[in-house]
């Protein structure tokens, strides 16, 4: 009986938490966010330096990020990446979660016009950006409560497609000093990238 229940729940897991993260019990810990986060200076083409696994991740190489200004405050969301056989491109948008904070949480999505007459409106943190020093990396998690266990995502960019080794020393640092868990945490590959 409680083999099935297990299935059963981990079955109901994976259906609901997100395909790129790693599972943990008990509630979602608290990370404390950039505030003030500077949304002009963080602008611009940033690449994937890793993130928690995924299957995607075996296919596709390159990921590359730009964040543009977009209309109402809101901001336009372009990921570019390349596969075994073609490129790859989503587009998307990104808002404050709540916009009278000046802090570094954010609403991101990758429907088109998902937050189009809601750029005012409080809307649930999934890109939260935990640091940044603009010029070099962000790290950016998310976590999601699902009954007993949370799942945790986590995704860090870095403005060059290879950063200089003291720029990861100071990314891992700042993992370690989070208790973020490396397990999981995958460095993309940017090499012939071709652009």
């Amino acid at each position: 009986m409680m083999s099935s229940v297990s299935v059963v729940v981990f079955a109901a897991l994976m259906n609901i938490a997100p395909v790129e993260a790693s599972f943990g019990f008990g509630g979602c810990p608290s990370q404390a966010v950039v505030d003030p986060f500077i949304e002009t200076t963080f602008m611009g083409t940033w690449y994937e330096f890793g993130k928690s696994a995924s299957l995607g991740m075996l296919f596709s190489r390159c990921p590359k990020i730009a964040y543009a200004a977009g209309a109402n405050g809101l901001i336009n969301v372009t990921e570019d990446w390349i596969t075994w056989f073609s490129k790859g491109c989503k587009t998307g948008q990104m808002k404050k979660a709540n916009p009278s904070k000046s802090e570094g949480k954010y609403s991101i999505s990758f429907w088109a016009g998902a937050y189009n007459g809601k750029e005012n409106n409080v809307t649930a943190a999934n890109y939260n950006i935990l640091n940044t020093d603009y010029s070099n990396y962000a790290i950016i998690w998310d976590c999601f409560n699902a009954f007993l266990f949370h799942t945790v995502s986590v995704r860090v960019i870095t403005r060059e497609r290879v950063p200089p080794q003291a720029i990861i020393d100071t990314i891992y640092k700042d993992f370690d000093s989070r208790k973020i868990s490396r397990f999981g945490f995958v460095q993309r590959n940017q090499q012939n990238c071709n652009d």
